[in-house]
């Protein structure tokens, strides 16, 4: 190929081409440009675009036009968008992205090295607000050879930073850069949850407004009090409230649990408003409900206690005592056992009504088999399947070879009873004898069993003495409905001989049914006493 030499001797362009299709562009000497045979041009040595901006990043425009502009600069080291780089108050600006300005302020973002420390990004983003260090932003990663790994969001206010939220491997700060106690998370400061204010957390209470208004739904205070709709009074125990004088539910450091209503403890128990006041408390298993009569806000208050099931699972009312009918005390009991006491001081101990019709007021029952019963007609109130009775010491230890229905004659020798090591009187209750003489007029009752009196511990006979009772008939004596009895001297009966009631009667047999039979051969039938 032909070479084309601009022969300019100096300060000029020289243009050459030589053989092997390279085409030099050179200024006194110097070679500028180079074109090979593959049409690859080379710039040597600085270019300078005359039409360019300073620190902007060259491209192609829409005519395909090397151009530069204002919109995207690189310095070197720090690149911008939409804004230029390097003013004073974003020295330390690595990324800068800026959009359209709204009146005196513009809105955008950008990423920096923090200068006092090595390892640590920033990236801030500032809507609405000039980049003059007012109030913006900011996103932090930490990860040097000082600090542990975090991740800090804060904002700027003038040219301080503040740190508002930190994440590290170990937790989430809000308003700590730490989370102690092992915790997840840790908030410094007023937590507030919902569009208007339904929950705040301070340092001291807890609030959670009921409604999304100014209305308390719960509040915690710093004596460990909750209010419901209310804010809890500065009580002496941890309570929780409701209402200005309503239901107080609160604990004791003797473990204590008391419900109460118009009354709290404040070193003692006192009215919360004006008014009566209850209380329920749970204490070592014992439950227990109180009153006190109407009294004065402030006021102490003299609980008078109503009803408690004791530890035995008793249910005591009107009193402590377990046992008040044979403690001779006022109250009631049910206890846990079955049995039930009643006493009272100058009224009647039971009270029992059949509305509307006639029949059974009370029955009574055995292995689950009614044996008697009380019932009333019109005005009459009959006594079934029952007979009086009364109970009986003997002179001698107590004999388990007599057997029901045995003929009993009395004696003139009185029971005896003592109480805590002294004798109790006793007025009319006599001692008796297995009858021992034929026709004996002094016949006392039959016998029915033996019974332990507790209280006075002494063994005692429960002795039939009128109404419907088995008698003990002697093998090989025949008795018939009808028959009146008189005793055969042995602990047996037998017929009278005539159809006279007479002082040695003891009874008229209603039925030749044999309801037993003993090993002696003697045998029982159904029959009414009339012993008194």
């Amino acid at each position: 190929m032909a070479s084309i030499i601009n022969a300019a001797t100096s300060g000029g362009l020289i243009t050459t081409a030589d053989t092997s299709g390279i085409l030099q562009l050179q200024t006194a000497g110097t070679t500028a440009v180079t074109v090979d045979a593959s049409q690859n041009v080379t710039f040597v040595g600085s270019q300078t675009l005359s039409g360019g901006t300073a620190n902007g990043v060259t491209y192609l425009n829409g005519s395909k036009v090397l151009t530069s502009g204002s919109a995207l600069t690189f310095d070197g080291t720090n690149l911008g968008v939409g804004a230029a780089i390097g003013t004073t108050s974003l020295s330390n600006q690595r990324l800068l992205i800026t959009g359209t300005a709204e009146g005196a302020t513009t809105y955008g973002m950008y990423v920096h090295n923090d200068s006092f420390s090595a390892g640590r990004a920033r990236i801030s983003m500032s809507p609405r607000y000039s980049f003059a260090y007012n109030t913006a932003p900011y996103i932090e990663s930490i990860s040097d050879s000082t600090s542990a790994a975090s991740l800090i969001f804060g904002y700027t206010t003038s040219s301080t930073a503040t740190e508002g939220m930190r994440l590290t491997s170990t937790g989430l700060g809000i308003g700590t850069s730490t989370v102690t106690g092992g915790y997840k998370a840790q908030i410094n400061g007023n937590l507030l949850l919902s569009s208007t204010t339904p929950l705040v957390v301070g340092n001291s209470t807890l609030t959670l407004l009921g409604d999304n208004t100014s209305s308390t739904g719960l509040l915690i205070n710093t004596s460990g009090n909750l209010g419901l709709g209310v804010t809890p009074s500065a009580w002496t125990r941890p309570a929780i409230q409701g209402g200005a004088s309503g239901t107080v539910f609160y604990y004791s450091a003797t473990s204590t649990v008391t419900v109460s209503a118009n009354l709290f403890y404040g070193g003692s128990n006192k009215y919360i408003g004006n008014g009566a006041a209850t209380q329920y408390y749970q204490d070592s298993g014992v439950h227990v409900w109180e009153n006190a009569a109407s009294g004065t806000a402030g006021a102490g208050a003299s609980m008078t206690e109503r009803m408690r099931i004791d530890t035995s699972g008793n249910l005591l009312v009107a009193g402590t005592n377990s046992t008040p009918a044979t403690s001779n005390v006022v109250g009631f009991s049910a206890r846990a056992i079955g049995l039930t006491e009643i006493s009272v001081n100058g009224n009647p101990v039971l009270y029992c009504n059949r509305k509307a019709d006639d029949g059974t007021i009370v029955g009574f029952y055995q292995d689950g088999t009614q044996e008697g019963s009380i019932s009333v007609s019109g005005t009459t109130v009959s006594y079934n399947g029952g007979h009086l009775s009364r109970y009986a010491q003997t002179t001698a230890p107590k004999d388990d070879s007599i057997f029901k229905g045995t003929v009993l004659s009395n004696l003139d020798e009185m029971n005896v009873y003592t109480k805590d090591g002294q004798p109790v009187d006793n007025e009319q209750l006599n001692k008796v004898k297995v009858s021992d003489t034929e026709g004996d007029v002094n016949v006392a009752g039959v016998f029915v069993n033996w019974s332990h009196d507790e209280q006075h511990n002494v063994d005692e006979i429960n002795m039939a003495m009128t109404g419907d009772m088995i008698i003990r008939i002697a093998q090989g004596v025949t008795v018939v409905r009808g028959d009146l009895l008189m005793s055969a001297g042995d602990g047996t009966a037998k017929p009278q001989g005539d159809d006279i009631v007479r002082s040695k009667t003891v009874a008229k047999v209603t039925s030749n049914h044999i309801t037993c039979t003993y090993a002696d051969g003697s045998y029982c039938v159904p029959c009414v006493l009339m012993a008194c």
